[in-house]
């Protein structure tokens, strides 16, 4: 069980895209609130057999703080569902059902809904800078899905427009540890204050972490093809629908394993 839970979850967690690209920066209330709907759909091939994996998350955020150049915001994360079929075993999870949360996924993700992190979000470019990062999330590997639901969450809310001519094109790159990301954008629509902008991004990387005292090797190539809905005056994101397709291997045990998968991801902000 805990080797399905892992595997998709590691997968899921590498479907995490930042975005920092309104016209004139973003544009925040303080106590303003944003409430946001993450969804997954992931079929994933690996040796071992094959897997279904949907994951669903809501997440709260609220703008307690602001200065002359960026916000501040908490980032809570309300409610988490999940099914997963494959390698001959199901499991599903629903954090709103005490007898999950007192379960085996259920205390992995132990303390996740009540915690509250801390990020800030820059005026000029919609670009996020994570404040609080809880220890466990880097430890266990089993919470990278929800880490994932968190970062969407957060870096995925705000895109900064730096230009409202119809057609325009530009590009993004970030690098997180040993991943890097290369995103362009571009400006297909304004209607009624709402951009339309296509997204086109590829992620290579490797990833190591440790569980159970076994260390594991990750190595992906990630493409993304979405349409982003964007509010042009405050910068804040509306919908964004991606289809992602990844190949890479895992490497356990001395052990290559080929993976492949495609993702449908749908996140909501209002």
């Amino acid at each position: 069980m805990k080797k399905i839970i892992m595997a998709a979850a590691v997968l899921y967690s590498v479907g995490a895209h930042a975005q920092s690209a309104s016209h004139g920066g973003v544009q925040l209330q303080k106590g303003q609130v944003i409430n946001s709907s993450t969804t997954a759909e992931t079929d994933i091939d690996i040796s071992m057999g094959t897997m279904k994996n949907n994951i669903g998350a809501k997440a709260k955020m609220i703008v307690i703080g602001e200065n002359p150049s960026s916000y501040t915001l908490t980032l809570q994360t309300v409610s988490m569902k999940m099914s997963m079929d494959g390698m001959g075993q199901n499991m599903s999870f629903d954090s709103d059902k005490p007898e999950d949360m007192n379960g085996e996924v259920g205390k992995t993700f132990s303390g996740k809904f009540t915690k509250l992190d801390t990020f800030q979000v820059s005026k000029k470019d919609g670009k996020t800078t994570l404040l609080s990062q809880p220890a466990e999330e880097q430890e266990n590997p089993m919470m990278m899905g929800m880490g994932n639901q968190q970062n969407n969450g957060f870096s995925g809310a705000f895109l900064v427009l730096p230009s409202t001519k119809i057609g325009f094109s530009w590009m993004d790159s970030a690098t997180l540890k040993t991943t890097k990301t290369k995103t362009t954008y571009t400006l297909q629509s304004i209607d009624n204050g709402v951009a339309t902008v296509k997204q086109s991004s590829t992620m290579d990387g490797t990833n190591e972490f440790e569980t159970q005292g076994m260390t594991m090797n990750m190595t992906i190539n990630m493409k993304t093809e979405g349409i982003i809905k964007v509010n042009a005056q405050s910068g804040t994101v509306i919908s964004n629908n991606s289809n992602i397709d990844m190949t890479g291997s895992m490497d356990a045990m001395g052990q290559q394993i080929p993976i492949t998968s495609k993702i449908v991801s749908t996140s909501t902000y209002q």
